[in-house]
């Protein structure tokens, strides 16, 4: 038992730290891109770029400028399907950034917690089991997703409908786990008293 907790932690790390990396080089890409249609051509400016704009700006401002500016060696993409394919890739990167993963529960296992506050401003906190197979699948599909810019319109879109497919999993997992709201306690804060 004890070795199969370790083994599923390194599955969780090594999928979460995956995740972070392909996005994060699934947006320098975007910047990159962005620079260039921008014409802006010192080795710093894809950093301007990434510190200056929310990934939704470049985003949307690389796909308003791609057509009229892209190089005419550059593949003509489906700007609608690689939106979708980078705003899903966005959206799952922070489902698994913005959760608290932890090993607990009754059956002693890797847990997902996710707290919502929008809902009408209730604290939700929704716990079940972690799915580390639908993380590991989900790396798979952002190692395709971050080609966006090869024109691969046919692989972007399965890709894309896996990874929000991915995304439903990691809910509808929880959803159908008992709801849970609970506070994760980390033991060394134990003793600290709370601020004034």
């Amino acid at each position: 038992m004890t070795s199969e907790i370790l083994i599923d932690a390194d599955r969780l790390h090594i999928c979460i730290g995956k995740i972070v990396v392909k996005f994060q080089l699934i947006e320098n890409v975007i910047a990159e891109v962005l620079a260039s249609l921008l014409k802006m051509r010192g080795s710093e400016d894809i950093h301007r770029v990434t510190a200056a704009m929310s990934y939704a700006q470049k985003l949307n401002l690389m796909c308003d400028l791609y057509d009229d500016r892209k190089s005419p060696e550059w593949p003509s993409i489906d700007l609608e399907s690689v939106r979708n394919a980078l705003m899903s890739a966005e959206t799952f990167r922070n489902s698994v950034v913005h959760s608290l993963w932890f090993f607990g529960g009754e059956q002693r296992q890797w847990m997902r917690a996710k707290a919502n506050l929008r809902n009408g401003g209730k604290l939700k906190i929704v716990t079940g089991p972690a799915n580390i197979e639908a993380l590991e699948e989900a790396v798979s599909c952002l190692s395709l997703i971050s080609d966006w810019y090869l024109g691969r319109s046919a692989q972007l879109a399965v890709a894309t409908s896996s990874l929000n497919q991915l995304s439903k999993e990691l809910s509808v997992r929880q959803s159908k786990a008992k709801q849970v709201v609970q506070t994760v306690r980390c033991t060394h804060w134990d003793g600290l008293k709370p601020a004034p």
